[in-house]
């Protein structure tokens, strides 16, 4: 039936299947037979390959969003303080932004 888990054991381990719209696949459920939490499944998903994938995964989101707040807040410090713009100018762009001199962003902006 769909959706119900299927033991099987080979060479002495036993293996979870479970049947989706795709066919079969290898489950690790959270519960053993006794209705206790099996932790080592609730904690590494079955595999400590998964467990270290899903972690660099989530460092690298961590990372990238701690790296533009970042940032944006050292661009609003820079808008704040104009004294600061030519400094701002060269940290962002430098020699990169043709045409914008602080004086002009101070006069218009």
């Amino acid at each position: 039936m769909k959706g119900e888990i299927e033991e099987i054991i080979v060479k002495g381990e036993t293996i979870y299947l479970k049947k989706d719209f795709l066919g079969w696949g290898i489950v690790y459920p959270v519960r053993n037979k006794d209705n206790s939490i099996n932790w080592k499944h609730l904690l590494i998903g079955g595999s400590w390959v998964n467990f270290f994938l899903m972690a660099i995964i989530i460092l690298i989101f961590m990372i990238f969003f701690y790296e533009a707040i970042h940032n944006l807040q050292i661009l609003l410090d820079c808008f704040d303080n104009p004294v600061n713009l030519n400094t701002c100018i060269k940290s962002f762009g430098g020699e990169n932004m043709t045409g914008y001199s602080p004086t002009i962003l101070m006069n218009n902006g």
